[in-house]
């Protein structure tokens, strides 16, 4: 069943594997016919002795989900893709394998947290205590366009597990590498990385707060935070109140530290108020969006709610040291490393002069772009 799960879970993956399926028959048969002109048979590439045409690699950028397909303006673009697919491929082969043995499981808590991060209109649907059919009338939606859409969340899950365990299957090799004196990173590499990627270092601004906590579906939520802070303005300690709340409901009351992420969109409201707050600061009311926290390797879904909290510690955004980078450098040099050593064992060799004419991606794709990567998968 989880060969299944990591075969099927990606949306789109099945266009890419019926593209994949006749990769390399389909380029046997042609060149057997004769076709050596056809400009779809040039080869830009080779792996396990198979060959990767033009052809090949056009169809499969072409039969991937819109938000997956990358945009193609030019070789360098198309050569990108080549390098994330053929890398994907043999991430694939890893995974499925090290699956197989139990060297890695499926984290079904954390990519349930990540697909919500990125579709949290989808939150409230997915709660174990939702009320399904209340929430479709609101949305008016009947029973099978629900059922639809809940089917649609599954494999949205499957779809971030999946990439999850591509991305264990390559950390697992490196690692078992490292640790096998086989793989390391010179002081060289190390600068270089640094010089090259330091703007990119960041330490992301940062809270550490406790806070009394409201959830929005209650009624007059907002009034009760609101509340909350006439008690403090008027001389009310926000500790003590903080404890008698702790003392009735434990639910009530959390004690967190959150990172403003950019590309959390969510949140830009919350950290619009916290930017520039100081240690000591008591603020309200003031929204949390929903948000899935990890506890012991289980998702916990916690409901928006109004929130009075005290900031207790906080870091500014700012750019990281080398020293502090190089566990964020190291990371990233070995997998690199790695990679490279996975495709001399495949035997990769990419034919640049073969790949196809950058015009043929134009406007038939207008406006569904997204730029090219290589997360493996997940949408940047």
């Amino acid at each position: 069943m989880t060969r299944f799960r990591l075969k099927m879970g990606r949306r789109g993956l099945s266009r890419v594997l019926l593209a994949t399926s006749v990769l390399f028959g389909l380029s046997a048969v042609l060149l057997g016919c004769g076709f050596i002109a056809d400009p779809d048979m040039r080869k830009v590439a080779e792996m396990d002795g198979e060959v990767i045409n033009a052809g090949d690699l056009m169809r499969v950028i072409r039969n991937m989900e819109d938000d997956e397909r990358p945009l193609i303006q030019n070789k360098s673009d198309l050569r990108r893709a080549l390098d994330t697919y053929i890398d994907n491929k043999i991430r694939d082969e890893i995974a499925e394998a090290l699956l197989e043995e139990g060297r890695i499981q499926p984290n079904t808590a954390l990519a349930t947290s990540i697909y919500f991060e990125e579709n949290p209109e989808y939150e409230l649907l997915w709660h174990p205590n939702a009320d399904v059919e209340a929430l479709a009338r609101n949305l008016n939606y009947g029973k099978a366009e629900i059922d639809v859409l809940m089917y649609a969340i599954e494999l949205g899950i499957e779809a971030e597990e999946y990439i999850l365990l591509r991305e264990q299957g390559l950390d697992y090799v490196r690692n078992v590498a490292l640790s096998q004196g086989t793989l390391s990173v010179t002081e060289d590499e190390y600068d270089a990385d640094y010089a090259m990627r330091k703007d990119e270092l960041i330490s992301f601004e940062s809270i550490d707060f406790r806070a009394i906590r409201f959830p929005a579906a209650l009624d007059d939520a907002s009034g009760q935070a609101h509340r909350v802070i006439q008690r403090i303005r008027a001389g009310e300690p926000f500790g003590d109140i903080f404890k008698h709340y702790k003392s009735k409901d434990a639910a009530s009351v959390i004690e967190a530290a959150f990172e403003n992420d950019p590309a959390a969109e969510k949140f830009k409201l919350f950290w619009g108020r916290m930017t520039g707050s100081k240690v000591g600061d008591i603020i309200g009311p003031i929204f949390l969006p929903p948000y899935t926290d990890i506890l012991e390797g289980r998702a916990l879904s916690m409901p928006g709610a109004f929130l009075v909290l005290e900031v207790v510690a906080r870091e500014d955004r700012r750019q990281k040291s080398a020293q502090e980078a190089r566990d964020d450098m190291a990371t990233g040099i070995l997998s690199q490393k790695m990679m490279q050593r996975l495709r001399e064992e495949h035997g990769v060799a990419i034919f640049p002069e073969g790949l196809p004419d950058p015009a043929g991606f134009g406007d038939q794709y207008k406006g569904i772009f997204i730029p090219v990567g290589n997360k493996g998968g997940r949408p940047n």
